[in-house]
């Protein structure tokens, strides 16, 4: 689970927003497709 807090999006530009958010999904989301069989 990855929490992007209030005080971790004010003041930021929505590119440092949107940064963190791709790190974050890069770093937790699996990337071999093992997700998307579980859901079928």
């Amino acid at each position: 689970v990855f929490i992007l807090e209030r005080r971790d999006i004010e003041g930021r530009h929505p590119q440092q927003i949107a940064q963190a958010l791709t790190e974050a999904f890069d770093k937790f989301c699996a990337t071999d497709g093992s997700a998307n069989a579980a859901n079928n």
